[in-house]
């Protein structure tokens, strides 16, 4: 068997072996995420021998350790941020509407803050930037030029709406910024990057003392540094308390060749030079892309006409790996990355059922790929508009609001139920070691968690449905908050990481080495991602102050990319080239480097995975003819949607208008353009029957506007809803709106 390069970590662990002996109590191994932890505990005890474990955390806990602020809830921080951008601007707009513009403000000022960026300097305001003289010692002439177009862009001739909303925005940015700090700080609390900086400021104002219980601090496997991280590790290195392990290759770090992928190594050619590296003199660590002895680094570039196939060419690949026999021992050093998150459940499916070995997940999963969301989403329009909602007791205790709030606040106690209901229900589903159960359960969970988090913003005052409040929301903007909140959340899979066969994410290979990587889904556009900056901050001005770019964004994945690869035995990168619809079809620039790299291009194999489509039989459908279903299709006039839909497929229209089994509409507080026609020509149809066999005038009709007649016209358009043939969701807005269009039409 060929020889198994010794991992990164382990590496590390002799490190702190040989300078602190078996007692690491007074350490702390900081990492930029969890999951390595359990790698190194494993490398640091071998055989029997007893010893005092270091204290591990992550680079964001060590923070929030060194800090008397809290980390407060998005959701609450976004809210305070709607509360002062109301103030600022006058604006009117609703808080739904607003929150995706508050998430970007958000990650604009926690990235600010992270990168110790002036805030003065960066929210002046566009007028000023036509003023660009300032600059010209700082930016070229090209940069000069690009910064003048954007602000001539925005200036105050021929403003559009948009333009003009852009420059309040911009304008109240810097006040913003101070407001928010100033409200969460007074609460004791702060979002990541300003207590970051807060606990920075107060170590170089001496008002900080570091804990007395760790003697050192190991940084263990970081990359790219924002400026407030590298300035603690300035401090904690002034002081002698400050070891760094840093995880690279000489293949793109120091590398004069100009096809090398030095864009990997960028930010560790920096690091390397500021804070001097533990295992420097360890050079067989560091020169196993391309210097390795005996067997060169394996490498296959595999082509797949659909996304489906590349799902299930895992089982053929875990098949070929070790002579197919792996066994729990080699699926441990095997990891199957995906680069594209909806990519886990067809994996997942497309494993082997009897297996020598365990699978641990540790990727996140979409929230809105469960059936957990569907049923929320379900269970809010069922409320929103009224219809049969399942009902449900309320555990006994529970604590009812004020009348001005009770009906949001009980609603969403009734989802809470339902939710923990359908909970309960899954675990008698599934065995409990089964990952459907592990996801399913989690995906309940998590919107459980989001519900009480709500509930207690309503609680508190933050939110409210009480009119006379500033931060008044409907039931309708309520439930559109928590669809957004639900959208952005992901299920972490919670497994043993030390065993089995890894399934993972491209941030989760952090520090990690492996013998056998699949990597699924490496494609333009996806690894890296498309380069965009969604920011309310021009690019040249982030890049000018430091602030994050998306170039940043890309160097970083470079890293990932390559350093995955530098001690493997054998990886394969398979791509989806199939360029059908919006879909480019191309292989990720980080492969095409490779191509054209000179000392790894050589070595690479290439193939194409091809899809045979085979019929599908579907069974002989069988229509019951008796006396009901034989009349039901011509009670009702026959449509041409229902005649195209026959001429299109014959069971779709015998399921669709003999059974009645329709899919729900997915209805989202918007009607669609023909059913508000439907529902228009239908109320006109109503009101001018009404009228009956009189001469019509334009005189009679215009007495249908007086105040007398309001009960009745309104009880026209609400009858014009419910069509037999297809009943409309009504709702207030679309309502009024099909008022507005009879009463033009009278007039």
């Amino acid at each position: 068997m060929d020889r198994y390069i010794d991992s990164f970590l382990q590496h590390v662990a002799s490190s702190l072996k040989n300078k602190f002996g078996d007692n690491l109590s007074r350490v702390a191994v900081v990492f930029p995420n969890k999951r390595a932890n359990l790698f190194l505990n494993e490398y640091l005890v071998t055989g029997n021998e007893v010893m005092w474990a270091p204290t591990y955390m992550t680079i964001s806990e060590l923070f929030t350790s060194l800090s008397h602020l809290q980390i407060a809830d998005p959701v609450d921080v976004v809210c305070r941020l709607y509360k002062h951008y109301a103030k600022a601007t006058n604006s009117n707009e609703s808080l739904d509407y607003f929150y995706g513009w508050g998430e970007r403000l958000l990650a604009d000022f926690d990235d600010l803050d992270k990168n110790l960026g002036d805030a003065d300097k960066i929210f002046r305001d566009l007028r000023e930037y036509q003023e660009i003289g300032a600059y010209d010692e700082i930016l070229d002439e090209d940069q000069i030029a690009q910064l003048r177009k954007f602000a001539g862009d925005f200036s105050v001739k021929d403003r559009s709406k948009i333009r003009e909303r852009f420059m309040q925005l911009w304008e109240a940015m810097l006040p913003l910024y101070k407001g928010l700090k100033e409200d969460l700080a007074k609460d004791g609390m702060a979002y990541e990057g300003q207590l970051y900086r807060d606990v920075l400021e107060r170590l170089k104002r001496q008002e900080l003392v570091l804990p007395a219980q760790f003697d050192y601090y190991a940084f263990v496997g970081f990359n790219v540094l924002d400026s407030v991280e590298k300035e603690l590790f300035k401090l904690l290195q002034a002081e002698g308390k400050a070891l760094f392990y840093w995880d690279y290759d000489v293949h793109y770090v120091n590398n004069s060749d100009p096809l090398a992928p030095t864009e990997a190594g960028v930010f560790l050619q920096e690091n390397l030079k500021t804070f001097p590296n533990e295992l420097a003199n360890d050079t067989s660590l560091y020169n196993n892309l391309t210097g390795r002895s005996g067997t060169k680094l394996g490498i296959t570039f595999v082509a797949a006409d659909t996304d489906a196939i590349q799902a299930q060419y895992a089982d053929q690949w875990l098949s070929t790996r070790c002579d197919g026999r792996l066994d729990s021992n080699e699926a441990r050093q095997t990891a199957i990355v995906l680069c594209d998150e909806g990519q886990l459940l067809p994996v997942l499916h497309a494993l082997p059922k009897s297996k020598g070995y365990d699978v641990n997940i540790t990727k996140g999963f979409p929230l809105t790929h469960t059936p957990a969301y569907a049923s929320v989403i379900r269970f809010m329009n069922e409320m929103l508009y009224d219809q049969n909602v399942r009902r449900c007791k309320l555990p006994e205790g529970t604590k009812l609001m004020p009348l001005q709030q009770s009906e949001a606040m009980d609603k969403l106690l009734v989802i809470q139920q339902l939710v923990k209901n359908d909970a309960v229900d899954v675990r008698k589903k599934y065995k409990i070691d089964d990952w459907k159960n592990i996801l399913y359960t989690e995906s309940y969970f998590q919107i459980y968690t989001i519900i009480s988090r709500f509930v207690k913003l309503i609680e508190t005052g933050t939110l409210s449905t009480e009119a006379t409040n500033n931060l008044y929301i409907g039931l309708d903007t309520l439930f559109k908050l928590l669809k957004q909140v639900m959208r952005s959340q992901t299920i972490p899979f919670h497994g043993e990481p030390a065993v089995g066969l890894q399934i993972m994410g491209v941030l989760e290979t952090r520090c990690l080495d492996f013998k056998h990587v699949l990597m699924l889904s490496v494609g333009e556009g996806i690894l890296p991602q498309k380069a965009t900056d969604a920011s309310f901050i021009p690019f040249l001005i982030r890049k000018r102050y430091g602030l994050t770019t998306y170039v940043r964004k890309t160097a970083v994945y470079a890293y990932y990319f390559y350093r995955l690869m530098q001690r493997a035995q054998d990886v394969t990168l398979v791509y989806n080239n199939s360029t059908s619809g919006t879909h480019r079809g191309e292989m990720s620039r980080f492969m095409r480097g490779m191509l054209y790299d000179p000392q790894l291009g050589e070595s690479i194999d290439r193939y194409h995975l091809r899809s045979v489509p085979r019929p599908l039989s579907l069974p002989e459908l069988k229509i019951c003819t008796n006396a009901e279903n034989m009349e039901q299709p011509f009670r009702n006039k026959f449509s041409p949607s229902a005649l195209n839909t026959y001429l299109s497929c014959n069971r779709k229209f015998y399921y669709h208008y003999i059974k009645h089994l329709r899919k729900p509409d997915d209805t989202d507080g918007i009607i669609a353009p023909r059913d508000l026609g439907t529902v228009f020509h239908r109320a006109a149809q109503l009101f001018y029957e009404s009228v009956g066999t009189q001469r019509i005038e334009s005189k009679s009709l215009r007495n249908y506007l007086e105040d007398r007649y309001n009960v009745q016209l309104q009880d026209i358009v609400r009858k014009a809803f419910l069509n037999p043939e297809k009943p409309i969701e009504r709702t207030p807005l679309v309502e009024t709106i099909v008022n507005k269009f009879l009463h033009d039409t009278i007039i």
